[in-house]
């Protein structure tokens, strides 16, 4: 349920900015972000409600998730360097954005097709190259992008500017406390406290953050 709850809460929210002006650069980005986000919340619920997520589950994972997960760096890059629009990172992230998305669209390229060709000689040699960079590229946007939003935090004379970096800011850090014994409890394998259960609503919330 909370997934869901998670997958509905971001197609909303992406939906109303999207439709609030739909010719800004900015709200085609984040609507597809949450929509994207959305796509793999989905999976993750429907994953869970089948019996056997590995067999039955495969069409539903090629469409929702295969192709998308490459994606969600440059989506959280090109997002934050939207948000931070202060010299010299700025003309970094520009400089940087269009070989990212050429690169992630290759990786999701190689995703679909190491999907397709699951168990075969080739599958092996497509999913390692595949699931690093998805590792690696969403790491590396994070780090990039709460940088490049502290940097404008700290450099911008706009007083609207450094009150959205620092709403986002402070909802990355909340949510960078919450997660971390989470994915460690995750790694584990041991089941944890309660309120892991209500960490896709504290997403949620972080999103409403950033669409406000």
């Amino acid at each position: 349920l909370p997934s869901f709850v998670l997958a509905a809460g971001l197609l909303a929210i992406g939906a109303v900015v999207y439709r609030a002006n739909s010719a800004l650069e900015i709200n085609l980005v984040f609507g597809f972000f949450t929509t994207m986000t959305a796509a793999l919340m989905m999976t993750v619920c429907y994953s869970i409600m089948i019996s056997s997520p590995l067999e039955s589950a495969k069409g539903i994972t090629l469409l929702l998730m295969a192709p998308w997960l490459p994606l969600l760096g440059v989506s959280i890059f090109h997002l934050t360097a939207l948000l931070s629009p202060e010299e010299p990172l700025a003309t970094l992230d520009r400089w940087l954005l269009r070989p990212y998305y050429l690169v992630s669209i290759l990786f999701a390229i190689i995703g679909v097709l190491a999907f397709i060709l699951d168990d075969s000689a080739l599958s092996q040699p497509l999913n390692w190259p595949y699931l690093r960079f998805v590792t690696f590229g969403t790491l590396f946007a994070v780090v990039w992008g709460v940088g490049s939003l502290a940097w404008t935090f700290f450099r911008t004379s706009s007083r609207r500017t450094r009150h959205q970096t620092g709403l986002i800011l402070l909802g990355l850090s909340a949510m960078m406390v919450l997660l971390v014994p989470f994915g460690v409890v995750f790694l584990s394998s041991k089941s944890g406290p309660a309120y892991f259960s209500s960490i896709p609503y504290l997403v949620l919330g972080l999103v409403l953050v950033m669409a406000y």
